[in-house]
């Protein structure tokens, strides 16, 4: 009987959220960002899970223990994507934010309950208490699927 090895394996790390982020006010819903697509093909099977990285700046210190939370809306049909709000959006992950001005890096794993095989775009939320920065905001997805040996 043969052994099958699984070994993980990376995407691109692709900038997803960008100037949507930037002087993003409190409780408020950013744009969504970029399509980033997830379609299973007949070479690539659609990635499985990933790194989420949010760099985040605020102009006044954030509300210590606040959170950004990170929403998913999806494509099915590959054109029409869900309503991008967080009340009606996929909830994938939330980001524990410091008081500080200094920049913010913060990362969050999403599985592959929250990744489905079309086309994707994410936005942002914060309870911040503060104002984002009016440049240099991201949120970077690193995808991540396991190959058979």
């Amino acid at each position: 009987m043969a052994t099958v090895l699984l070994n993980k394996k990376v995407g691109t790390n692709t900038a997803v959220l960008g100037t949507e982020l930037n002087s993003l006010a409190t409780a408020t819903d950013s744009s969504a960002g970029t399509a980033f697509d997830n379609t299973p093909s007949t070479t690539d099977k659609g990635f499985l899970g990933g790194e989420l990285e949010l760099v985040v700046t605020f102009g006044t210190n954030p509300t210590a223990g606040s959170l950004a939370y990170a929403y998913m809306i999806a494509a099915p049909d590959g054109t029409n994507y869900g309503d991008a709000n967080s009340t009606a959006a996929r909830f994938v992950a939330a980001f524990p934010l410091r008081a500080t001005t200094s920049a913010q890096r913060l990362s969050r794993w999403i599985g592959a309950e929250s990744l489905p095989g079309c086309n994707i775009k994410f936005f942002l939320r914060t309870d911040a208490g503060q104002t984002t920065a009016s440049s240099g905001n991201t949120l970077k997805f690193l995808p991540e699927y396991m190959q058979a040996n």
